[in-house]
């Protein structure tokens, strides 16, 4: 038998999709041979490593943040699904999920959003609020509400951000696996990827792989966000938020 919120499950579920989908693509890009800048310091037999030259690679492919957009859209219309049900004393075009960062502004707007849902409902609402949390520019519904908004005007600024080893390959023919120093780093020309003890005789001209990941530039109060984490914790925070309102249809 159908439910009244299936609608918006089915939207958290196509959200689900597309994060999957933006992790299957973005996994080739994500990773890549390169050159890196080694310097040995003789005398304490310590390597460090550097990017370079990465501001010369294409930025993140357009394709994978139009999908982190209609992931966004997808997750804020199940909310605004949920508050289409309830509230059927506002005027149709002005229901939708109110989500605001500071309380003033939620007393003051929500209520012309709302007109209609319970007492339990409202209070629902309230609590899910950002300016509930601490910062409430990194809730995610804050979050959530900044990239549907940024993805209504432009195409969402992206990065490349370190990821946590890289592969380097020395000129003998052997590899090893190394920890990043500052993994999250955004890469660009001189990024400081990881430094390490000389192995006796060892040559220090090498390449490396290097294991990245696509990140937004901005989201909310954040700055250089891996995009999968982000977007599964809003797809996983949404479908609860959605959940939640289930009592309101006996």
């Amino acid at each position: 038998m159908a439910h009244p919120l299936d609608g918006a499950r089915a939207k958290v579920e196509r959200a689900v999709q597309h994060i999957n989908k933006f992790s299957q693509d973005a996994t080739p890009y994500e990773m890549w041979n390169h050159t890196v800048r080694a310097e040995p310091d003789l005398q304490t037999r310590v390597m460090r490593l550097y990017a370079i030259k990465i501001s010369n690679r294409e930025p993140p492919p357009i394709d994978l943040m139009l999908l982190a957009g209609e992931v966004a859209h997808q997750l804020r219309s199940a909310l605004d699904h949920v508050i289409y049900l309830l509230a059927n004393k506002t005027a149709e075009k002005r229901r939708q999920f109110p989500i605001f960062k500071e309380r003033d502004k939620f007393v003051a707007g929500a209520p012309s959003m709302i007109k209609g849902v319970s007492r339990r409902a409202t209070a629902l609402i309230e609590g899910y609020q950002p300016y509930n949390g601490s910062p409430a520019d990194q809730d995610t519904l804050w979050m959530l509400h900044d990239l549907n908004n940024t993805d209504k005007h432009r195409l969402i600024p992206s990065c490349l951000i370190a990821g946590d080893h890289l592969r380097v390959f020395f000129t003998n023919g052997e590899h090893s696996d190394f920890m990043y120093l500052f993994p999250g780093s955004v890469l660009q020309d001189g990024t400081e990827l990881c430094h390490f003890r000389l192995l006796n005789d060892l040559e220090v001209n090498v390449n490396a792989q290097l294991f990245c990941t696509v990140a937004f530039e901005q989201i909310g109060g954040a700055q250089n966000q891996a995009v999968v984490p982000i977007l599964t914790k809003m797809a996983s925070n949404v479908g609860r938020i959605v959940e939640s309102f289930v009592p309101e249809f006996p």
